[in-house]
């Protein structure tokens, strides 16, 4: 059974919120001034805090085309659900011939009626 999609986008804004947090406290940390700090040490945690951006930056993009694609299937579900709408112009098309070919019978039984008739068998 799946879940809401309130429920799930949800859980992926905190689960984004915490990640974002943890990524701005390191930053505050790296920008605060350190009795004893290498060169080396910075590097190493602007690496780490970069493989990390990319990573949250990974982790949101398919997100974003996963929820391209739900929009597109329920367009499409919408379209499938409503197929009254698509055969309107389909319906009318046939009653206009129907009532075509009604008038047409008519006028046709109604010449045959009223013409003299001779009796062949006299």
């Amino acid at each position: 059974m799946t879940k809401p999609r309130a429920v799930v986008n949800e859980t992926w804004r905190r689960m984004e919120k915490e990640l974002l947090l943890r990524v701005q406290q390191k930053l505050d940390t790296m920008t605060k001034p350190r009795v004893v700090m290498n060169e080396t040490w910075r590097r190493m945690e602007k690496e780490l805090l970069l493989r990390v951006q990319q990573k949250l930056d990974t982790i949101t993009k398919p997100i974003a085309e996963t929820s391209q694609l739900v929009r597109a299937m329920q367009h499409q579900l919408s379209e499938w659900n409503r197929p009254h709408e698509v055969l309107w112009p389909l319906a009318l098309v046939w009653l206009g011939l129907i009532s075509v070919w009604l008038v047409y019978k008519g006028r046709r039984a109604s010449s045959y009626t009223t013409a003299p008739t001779t009796k062949a068998y006299q």
